[in-house]
């Protein structure tokens, strides 16, 4: 026996490597066109081959940064290309990463042109001496490198808190800009060769688009819906349920899905965070949130949140979302406040006619039961529906935690099951691991993951 699902959807998934090839793509079109325009012959020189070094990583890395402000815009196409907005959001991490490293790449490599003979003119090409005479174009491409050393290891190597973050986030467009202008200004294969250089300047544009887009012009651009908070309750030791009733405009969203919300009150961060939704949709346009205290946002600031509060939210975003598969059994695991989407699941479920739906097992996973949220909605679907089965596994009563080997003892078969899964992240990559190991398909175990860090 299992849970019904009862919300179709038209949605077709593209398998989430689309993503990645597409960019693959993008990066390696200008690598291709400079080795077109350029005899490899002429590599066989230590000051040639650092030379080529250090164009093809300056190529690369300004394609994947202008491409990384791309993937920040929460454009929903995005979505279907990678698999949903944890995966963009994982996907921006990676590129950035590989951006800061082939763009260090860049000057270290042409540095190396003049070592080992020359290592002075080595070192002033990366630290000129003061009052020296510096062309515009290298002056522009030394204060997008440094400035860009800078942002970026911030980003990757110092834990700061999410309102600095972003705030010192904002001035990677500047670094870019003055990246995109040495990049016009300099002589080199860009300059000579109009299609390597229209592909360039063209990639940087739609970059600086995005950046303005999403960071310089958000309430200009960004779609976003009026809220108000019409209740806050506490439902357990750190857990708060937000209600809330639309002013100008609904969100559409589909049970599993997640939005952004800046909430306005004084005392309250008017940073947006990303939550998801734990209520059925409702023609009214109602939302409900169930939030957990685990950071710094969520321990203060929603513990002061009161009803009357304002709140603009975007999306919803998310593909979390079992209506839109199509395997006759679906297993739910749930693990702590994992628990919300699934929450706005089963009470989609309540409202539908039994003959749409699908089977499904509910599994429910928390150290104490102190810690169940929501349990009376899915015992009360389990007593309604001949197709659901409710699980609860409390950790400090059972013999370690929750496992794949426990769920198919409960639940037989996993044969032809779609396995939605959302919990802490240990959770989540030990059930995968355990599951494949099982032989399921990877494409039919799907995870939420979602995280702004």
């Amino acid at each position: 026996m299992s849970v019904e699902v009862a919300y179709t959807s038209n949605m077709r998934f593209i398998p989430r490597t689309y993503g990645w090839i597409i960019v693959t793509l993008l990066v390696g079109l200008p690598v291709v066109r400079y080795g077109m325009i350029n005899s490899l012959i002429s590599f066989n020189s230590g000051f040639a081959f650092w030379s080529m070094v250090g164009r093809v990583s300056a190529l690369v890395g300004t394609v994947l940064y202008a491409l990384n402000f791309v993937l920040s815009t929460r454009w929903r196409w995005l979505e279907n290309l990678f698999g949903g907005l944890n995966r963009v959001y994982i996907a921006h991490h990676i590129i950035g990463g590989l951006a800061l490293v082939a763009l260090l790449l860049h000057p270290l490599a042409l540095a190396l042109r003049y070592a080992p003979g020359d290592m002075a003119r080595a070192r002033q090409f990366l630290i000129p001496a003061i009052g020296s005479e510096i062309e515009l174009s290298i002056a522009l491409g030394r204060l997008a490198f440094y400035g860009l050393v800078v942002l970026l290891m911030i980003t990757f190597f110092v834990k700061l808190p999410y309102r600095v973050w972003l705030f010192t986030h904002k001035f990677l467009g500047v670094a870019f800009l003055l990246g995109a202008l040495h990049i016009a200004l300099i002589d080199s294969d860009v300059a000579y060769d109009a299609p390597l250089r229209w592909y360039m300047l063209g990639l940087s544009c739609i970059g600086l688009g995005a950046f303005v887009y999403r960071t310089v012009l958000p309430r200009v651009f960004v779609r976003i819906q009026d809220y108000s908070v019409s209740g806050v309750s506490k439902l357990a030791d750190g857990v708060t349920q937000i209600d809330m009733k639309p002013v100008s405009g609904l969100i559409d969203f589909k049970p599993g899905q997640f939005v952004f919300v800046r909430f306005t009150q004084d005392g309250v961060s008017t940073e947006p965070h990303p939550f998801t939704l734990s209520g059925a949709p409702r023609r009214s346009g109602a939302l409900q949130l169930t939030v957990k205290a685990l950071g710094d946002y969520t321990s203060t600031d929603i513990a002061a949140l009161q009803a009357g509060a304002t709140a603009t939210i975007e999306g919803a975003f998310g593909r979390f979302i079992p209506g839109s598969y199509s395997q006759p059994r679906q297993i739910w695991i749930a693990g702590g406040i994992g628990v919300t989407p699934f929450l706005s699941m089963a009470r989609s479920i309540e409202k539908s006619p039994a003959s749409s739906r699908q089977s499904v097992d509910m599994f429910y996973a928390v150290r104490t039961e102190t810690e169940l949220i929501g349990g009376d909605t899915f015992a009360q679907l389990s007593s309604d529906s001949k197709s659901f089965t409710y699980h609860t596994y409390v950790a400090d009563q059972q013999d370690g935690f929750i496992s794949s080997d426990y769920i198919q003892k409960k639940s037989g078969t996993i044969d032809s099951v779609d396995i939605f899964i959302c919990g802490p992240p240990a959770m989540m990559r030990n059930l995968r691991a355990q599951f494949i190991a099982a032989g399921v398909k990877k494409h039919n175990i799907h995870t939420e993951e979602f995280s702004i860090s």
